[in-house]
């Protein structure tokens, strides 16, 4: 699933709404860029209640952990920002 070009702080319940449907994702690795950037008190409470652990990092690591995850048989989503 594609997203638009959204920013970390973009990040809220409207844009993560796709996701709350998803039964098939345990946990979300954000990407953040170059750099790595935290996610704000309110959108990690805003997956908590959508039962998805969240990790943020950069955007480098993001893709090995996804990759790293996924070929352990986990059920992870990657979000690149």
């Amino acid at each position: 699933m594609q997203t638009p070009n959204l920013t970390l702080e973009q990040l809220d319940k409207i844009a993560l709404f796709p996701l709350s449907s998803k039964d098939d994702i345990d946990i979300l690795i954000i990407g953040t860029g170059e750099y790595s950037q935290f996610l704000n008190p309110l959108q990690q409470v805003a997956l908590q209640q959508m039962n998805i652990g969240v990790e943020s990092m950069n955007s480098e690591s993001a893709c090995r952990c996804f990759n790293l995850l996924l070929s352990d048989a986990r059920l992870v989503g990657l979000l690149l920002l």
